[in-house]
């Protein structure tokens, strides 16, 4: 499968998804070939069977590559969470036929519960499981192109 990153010019115009890891659930969001939008698209249960999900959803949404969220310690040391991601892209890439790309996740899950209470979102929609991992998903999918393809 895919090892190496893409060159951004290979994603212009294509379709790219984002996963926001959690120990439970697993954020999954979308943009358009245009990198205009980043549409939420649900959460994956993280239980046995998760990258077969991942793996159908990326062929179904016709994605040229993934994007994982990753936060970074700004103390140099790594957290048990970064190992847990690091060990899940692993075996993402092992999985797909596509480039997964680790980028910079940092405070995405805040930004994402900031953003959906900017938006009007009610408490019961705050709470409401997996919302926010969906939407932190967006908010990585919006910084990567923001970021490494529009620069």
């Amino acid at each position: 499968m895919c090892r190496t990153e893409p060159d951004p010019r290979e994603l212009q115009g294509r379709r790219i998804g984002a996963l926001d890891y959690g120990d439970a659930r697993i954020g999954f969001a979308v943009c358009d070939p245009l990198h205009i939008t980043c549409n939420p698209r649900g959460v994956f249960l993280n239980v046995a069977g998760v990258f077969a999900e991942i793996r159908a959803a990326a062929a179904r949404e016709e994605l040229a590559a993934l994007v994982v969220g990753r936060p970074f310690s700004s103390d140099g040391r790594t957290a048990p969470i970064e190992e847990r991601i690091e060990e899940f892209v692993k075996h993402l890439r092992e999985e797909l036929p596509i480039p997964v790309i680790i980028f910079d996740e940092s405070f995405s899950t805040r930004r994402a519960f900031d953003a959906m209470r900017a938006g009007g979102a009610r408490r019961k929609k705050l709470r409401q499981k997996g919302r926010k991992d969906e939407v932190a998903a967006a908010v990585i999918l919006r910084d990567f192109i923001e970021e490494v393809l529009r620069n």
